[in-house]
């Protein structure tokens, strides 16, 4: 029996062995079959793709790739724009017929020669590049724009016979420092709009030998070319040029510019010609036609070292604006302007101010009838002693915010003329006109006026001011109205319509002769701000503000501060309960004296700084 059972044993054992066997051969055929298939779908996937790719270019040159010592050259159908798109604007794009090139991003170009291949990039060794223009190229419009490494170019041989556009085709090449022009044609050329603008670094640059006479527009074409000091345009032709606004805006390096050959005739647009060229001392533009000019706003805004500018030949007929023309002109001693006709100008903003030096000047016979604006227009011309403006009329001028702001030398000043029913705003108009003794204002419409801040502010030697005739019922802001006043001893506030008013903050501070200050007719119901209203009126000895509303007042920072003389104050009306800011409010004053107030009113931290020694009298309505 054990035989037997051993048997059978040794027969289920090679029965199992068998069956084993037999999974193992199955489960690896499997395997053969799975990576066949695999291998198969792969090969098919990468054939699909290429067909794809083959396809998709069929109408295209395949890429080439060459390698030869350190030097990379990749060509590149033009067609393919996404490759080149960040070496060449894509307006420009459209000229080329091929090029090999780096692949690599324009801000990293040094320098470059179209025609040797020659071209060096920042920090990634040395490369060739081959641009092949077609032969019709017509345009050179942002050619290099913004290639913010670049420092030099050669175009010495660049065919150019048939280009008609050089618009910013240098334009923020911040480190060019360097460009050949050789003989290249500029015949047919109508626009060398910015052309070098923001070339920072650009010292010199020689068109004599440009050919302009196709050219119309030259704005901006040095613009921000700050370290220019040498531009030779000698030849340069411009007869037919309508526009030289920002010409040479910012060229803060030049100190000479000869431009007696200029033809202006055609020309629209003088704008910011030559604004902020701080160091232009010699500036020869006498033979300037500008009949047809349309704008000189900012003409010479910023030339500070300009102390003479012959513009005698100046014909203005046509100019509309001539806001900030002279602004910041701080070297000019004199101007004559009388021959300027001025019939259609609107805007006058800014046209003399900061002009520090101005000590003779004629503009009496100026047509101001359309002028809408004269902020500004004769701030800080702190040397002029008389200004004849009797002739203006201004009942069109909606804004003169600051415009004789610190005429500080200004004696006397003839405004009975003007007509002011449809200005709004009077901000700072005469502020800082600290040796005026008096002014009439006694036609002076006001009803449209909102802005009535700064108006007299240090107009140190005023004695007297009659506003009686003043129509404040539309002012929304009355801060610092007459602020360090110190000359004031008499002034009139009866007509006063105050029901607008937000702000009186410091409205009389510094009037140090005041002795008496009528505001018993003041509406302040909609008034915020009284912070520093008669701080230091040094002669002020009472003050009646019974009739005065304050319940939406928050701040009475200082209001009677260093008011020295004053030893009466009623507060009977003044409701201080919502006030937030009240440091330093009876700061300085007499050490007796007598303050009327109702206790309903009264903020208790106010009553707790009511000055010492004072007699308290508590009033109920």
């Amino acid at each position: 029996m054990e035989i037997k059972e051993d048997e059978n044993n040794l027969l289920f054992n090679e029965k199992q062995s068998s069956l084993k066997l037999s999974s193992d051969i199955n489960e690896y055929k499997w395997k053969i079959i799975l990576i066949v298939t695999s291998f198969i779908i792969f090969i098919t996937a990468v054939i699909f793709v290429l067909v794809l790719i083959f396809k998709a270019d069929s109408s295209e040159k395949e890429d080439e790739i060459i390698v030869k010592d350190n030097t990379i050259i990749l060509y590149y159908e033009i067609n393919n724009i996404e490759r080149i798109k960040n070496l060449i604007h894509s307006s420009f794009i459209e000229h080329i017929s091929s090029m090999e090139l780096a692949n690599i991003d324009k801000g990293s170009i040094e320098s470059i020669d179209p025609i040797t291949s020659n071209y060096t990039f920042k920090e990634v060794g040395n490369y060739s590049l081959f641009i092949q223009f077609k032969d019709n190229l017509t345009s050179l419009d942002y050619m290099f724009e913004d290639c913010t490494s670049l420092k030099e170019v050669n175009l010495s041989n660049l065919n150019t016979f048939l280009v008609e556009s050089m618009s910013n085709t240098f334009d923020g090449c911040i480190t060019l420092e360097t460009i050949d022009f050789g003989d290249i044609i500029t015949s047919k050329v109508k626009s060398m709009k910015n052309m070098f603008s923001y070339c920072a670094l650009l010292k010199s640059i020689d068109l004599s030998k440009f050919k302009t006479t196709n050219l119309e527009d030259t704005s901006g074409m040095f613009f921000g070319c700050r370290s220019l000091y040498f531009l030779n345009l000698q030849n340069f032709k411009t007869e037919k040029v309508k526009n030289m606004g920002n010409m040479f805006t910012s060229c803060y390096s030049l100190t000479s510019l000869d431009l007696s050959n200029f033809n202006t005739k055609e020309v629209t647009d003088i704008s910011s010609m030559f604004r902020h060229c701080y160091n232009l001392k010699d500036l020869n533009i006498g033979n300037f036609n500008t009949e047809k000019v349309i704008y000189m706003n900012e003409l010479f805004k910023g030339c500070s070292s300009l102390n003479n500018i012959n513009i005698n030949k100046f014909r203005t007929n046509n100019v509309i604006d001539f806001s900030s023309m002279f602004e910041d002109c701080s070297s000019i001693e004199e101007l004559d302007l009388n021959h300027f006709t001025t019939s259609k100008v609107t805007n006058l903003e800014n046209m003399f101010s900061g002009c520090k030096n101005l000590k003779n000047f004629k503009i009496s016979k100026f047509d101001t009838y359309l002028v809408t604006n004269m902020n500004n227009m004769f701030s800080q011309c702190s040397s002029l002693i008389s200004l004849d403006v009797s002739s203006f009329n201004t009942e069109k001028v909606e804004t003169m915010s600051n415009m004789f702001y610190e005429c500080s030398s200004l004696l006397s000043l003839d405004i009975k003329n003007f007509n002011t029913k449809n200005t709004v705003d009077m901000y700072g108009i005469f502020s800082g006109c600290t040796q005026l003794k008096s002014l009439d204002l006694s036609q002076f419409s006001t009803s449209k006026v909102e802005s009535m801040i700064n108006m007299f502010q240090n107009c140190a030697s005023l004695t007297s001011l009659d506003l009686s005739g003043f129509d404040t019922s539309n002012v929304i802001s009355m801060k610092n109205m007459f602020y360090n006043c110190v000359s004031l001893n008499n002034i009139n506030l009866n007509s006063f319509n105050t029901s607008k008013v937000e702000n009186m903050g410091f409205m009389f501070e510094g009037c140090t002769l005041l002795k008496s200050i009528d505001v018993s007719n003041f509406d302040t119901s909609k008034v915020t701000l009284m912070n520093g209203m008669f701080s230091d009126c040094n002669s002020l000895t009472s003050i009646n503000l019974k009739g005065f509303e304050t319940s939406n007042v928050i701040d009475m920072f200082c209001i009677f501060s260093q008011c020295n003389s004053l030893d009466y104050i009623d507060l009977t009306g003044v409701n201080t309960l919502n006030i937030k800011s009240y440091f330093k409010m009876f700061d300085g004053v007499k050490e007796n004296g007598t303050i009327i107030y109702n206790p309903s009113k009264t903020k208790t931290e106010i009553y707790n700084i009511f000055p010492e020694g004072w007699n308290y009298v508590e009033v109920e309505e």
